[in-house]
């Protein structure tokens, strides 16, 4: 492989684009749409290309006696790299803090460990065997999303959450083999631009950067955070680890929450300075069918209840998911904890429009630190209700529809399509799922064909779309099962906990002739396939979709050794298959007799590739009663990643770049491109960094960090992204 030699003669900010991109999963269901799919279809068997299996353990800080270790809920890929919380030397790190890991795509090396300042989490412990704290992810678990750039996000909810942005990429050059101090996303806006105002209060004046980077000042919690902000949010607890961030847009979204009800409201924040732009506490979209005596409704406080799409560079959509009914009376809709709660479903979608009404401060491009929309009927694109249709829940365990309690939050099976969503309920108990495609011109509802008999409670939903052109489009849907736990004789939940009320199913719905395709018993075919646990929030398989195949990952716990399991289903077919697929399988060397709560924590798909990411624990488990505590202790961290062997692997085409030669001029810090040749072809380009001297390139589709004196004595860091 050769070098491309990148030669300036003053300080520059660079990006330097060529025409095709690599694919990427930006985080949880491949984060923006949350569509859970790759476009690439893998057309041989499966074999291992390579594995990461970390050992280090930094210990989550906490106020009880319950021991966990931080870890990450999911794993996210941005041009060639994955990123997840993991350490890689525990005896590195300061004052309990999480590390983010990089891992290239091709091979699993690690090319950056940073330190970051995210330290909490959910701290509190059960307040009897019959509750757990309110979170959607367990504690020391922390949930990654890769930004603009090299900044990956990271939340953990729960109480006390913690949520912060570093800059994973910058440092990369001067990354040894050890931990490094990360370098946060924010630190130039609390270094220059400290009096940057957020939209609290406005027109009056608002919290200021630097006036939010120290939670002792009891500023608000909803800004994400950077290096000089510490790992509490004070202004609220009991919130959700999930948030949704959108390339090509300028927010973060996430649920608020500050108690353990069913539903709350939102927030908008600025991704790029990490200040409030819009807040929506408790109330959201405005009630046209006035089911809410309020005239809002609510969004679902926990896992994925809020997703966004930027349609054009001021507009966003922002979709929700809630309760439909005001079944308690109160007169709000998911204003209640536990007990008899509302229920149906609400569907909706606001256009809002972002606006630069407060000073930039001298920054070289506008900052937009407001919305308009957020309170405006006109806006709501559409609003949809939908009954639950089972009898009223006589008490806190048998809710049809949903039970959105405490230890009950379910993944909410909702993608972004078009103009609208895809969206996966169940009406009541005795019902299958429903299949609800929402827009602003259509509202239609479709029978799935599993998970009759079930509760809401009962499913753990993974879903995923993707358009297959003249093969059609298809939506997939686990239906993952779980062990039922119902009522004691004193009300509380009972133990030991009882077989599950139904099989894990799979259904493939063609979304072009809008008929269900199949389903399919997947507990039948494969009797090792392990039902998630009654409470808590471990997922114990997953599904994802590459291509024209649906892959469903588990551990094999039946044996001597744990083993990693794949099956792969043919999404095309006209039927179910006739006999079981025989499942990919791989010996992880680990004995199941002291791995029994070892799991398939997280999946995805990126360019003919798929990853599993393992958690390898003996203890790990949510399923507290009184004679058996819950723990979140784990051994292993595991990345494993897979292709179809060379039928079926995308790998980027081979690349060879001698020179890159770039002409301007610079004025101050910035620098104005006049072109940019690379090996005699001229290439877009946009603003960038810094450049140095020889940096590999071949391969695509990767961001390449560039370091270099800036010829006053300070080094300086830039992405240079190359895809071919």
């Amino acid at each position: 492989m050769k070098k491309a030699s990148v030669f300036l003669v003053f300080p520059l900010v660079l990006l330097l684009q060529a025409p095709a991109a690599a694919e990427n999963w930006l985080g949880y269901e491949g984060g923006h749409l949350h569509q859970n799919a790759s476009q690439v279809t893998l057309n041989g068997t499966l074999q291992k290309i390579w594995e990461r299996r970390f050992t280090e353990r930094i210990f989550w800080s906490n106020d009880t006696s319950i021991n966990s270790y931080h870890h990450s809920r999911n794993i996210a890929i941005k041009d060639g790299y994955l990123a997840l919380v993991v350490a890689i030397h525990s005896s590195n790190n300061p004052s309990h803090n999480a590390d983010v890991t990089v891992l290239d795509v091709m091979d699993g090396s690690i090319v950056n460990s940073i330190h970051t300042y995210i330290q909490r989490g959910g701290d509190h412990v059960m307040y009897s065997y019959d509750y757990i704290e309110a979170f959607d992810t367990g504690k020391g678990a922390t949930v990654v999303a890769w930004g603009d750039g090299g900044v990956v996000y990271l939340m953990s909810g729960a109480d006390h959450p913690g949520h912060t942005a570093f800059d994973v990429l910058a440092d990369m050059s001067s990354f040894d083999g050890t931990p490094q101090d990360g370098t946060g996303a924010f630190a130039d806006m609390y270094n220059n631009y400290p009096n940057l105002e957020d939209c609290m209060n406005y027109p009056n004046p608002g919290n200021t950067r630097v006036s939010l980077k120290d939670p002792e000042s009891g500023t608000p919690g909803w800004d994400l955070g950077t290096v000089h902000w510490d790992y509490q949010n004070t202004g609220g607890s009991n919130g959700t680890a999930f948030f949704e961030i959108a390339p090509g847009c300028d927010w973060i979204a996430t649920t608020t929450i500050s108690s353990h009800n069913v539903a709350a409201g939102f927030v908008l924040v600025n991704k790029l300075t990490g200040l409030l732009g819009a807040k929506a506490q408790q109330t959201t979209i405005p009630d046209t069918l006035e089911q809410d005596s309020t005239g809002y409704w609510q969004v679902f406080g926990m896992w994925g209840g809020i997703l966004i799409n930027p349609v054009n560079a001021d507009d966003t959509d922002i979709f929700f998911m809630g309760p439909g009914y005001d079944k308690d009376g109160d007169g709000r809709l998911g204003y209640k904890a536990w007990g008899d709660l509302d229920d149906g479903l609400r569907l909706g979608c606001l256009r809002v429009t972002r606006l630069n009404q407060r000073s930039d401060e001298g920054y070289p491009q506008p900052i937009y630190d407001r919305v308009q929309g957020l309170w405006s009927g006109s806006r709501v694109r559409f609003n949809y209700a939908y009954q639950s249709t089972g009898p009223n829940a006589t008490n806190k365990h048998d809710h049809g529809s949903y039970n959105e309690q405490d230890l009950l939050y379910r993944n909410k099976a909702l993608m972004v399509v078009g103009d609208g969503v895809y969206c996966a309920w169940k009406p009541s108990q005795a019902e299958n799922c429903q299949l609800i495609r929402a827009t602003p011109s259509l509202n239609a509802t479709y029978d799935l064909g599993v998970g009759a008999g079930r509760r809401g409670q009962d499913i753990w939903p993974n879903i995923s779309y993707i358009d297959l052109g003249a093969q059609g489009s298809y939506v997939v849907f686990y239906a993952g099962n779980a062990y039922n736990r119902g009522p004691d004789a004193y009300g509380y939940w009972e133990w030991p906990r009882q077989a599950p009320l139904g099989p894990a199913e799979l259904a493939v719905f063609n979304t072009t002739s809008n008929t269900l395709s199949w389903t399919y018993n997947l507990s039948a075919a494969y009797i090792d396939l392990p039902p998630n646990d009654a409470f808590g929030y471990l997922e114990r398989s997953r599904m994802v979709v590459s291509g024209q195949h649906a892959y469903i990952a588990w551990v094999d716990l039946t044996g001597t050794n744990c083993v990693l399991k794949i099956a792969q289903f043919d999404i095309t077919s006209a039927a179910a298959p006739a006999t079981p697929p025989v499942p990919f399988s791989l010996d992880l060397d680990i004995p199941a007799a002291s791995n029994r709560q070892t799991f398939v924590h997280d999946m995805a798909a990126c360019d003919g590739r798929i990853f599993v990411y393992i958690i390898e624990s003996d203890t790990m488990n949510f399923e507290y009663s009184n004679v058996t505590p819950y723990d979140f202790t784990w051994t292993a961290q595991r990345v494993i990643a897979l292709n179809a062997g060379s039928a079926g692997d995308a790998q980027p085409p081979t690349v060879t770049v001698s020179t890159v030669d770039i002409a301007g001029t610079a004025t101050d810090d910035m620098a104005v491109l006049a072109s940019i040749m690379v090996d005699g072809v001229s290439r877009p380009v946009s603003s960038g960094t810094w450049q140095a001297a020889a940096v590999d390139v071949s391969g695509g589709g990767r961001m390449i960090p560039i370091s270099a004196d800036d010829g006053s004595g300070n080094v300086r860091t830039v992405h240079l992204t190359i895809s071919y």
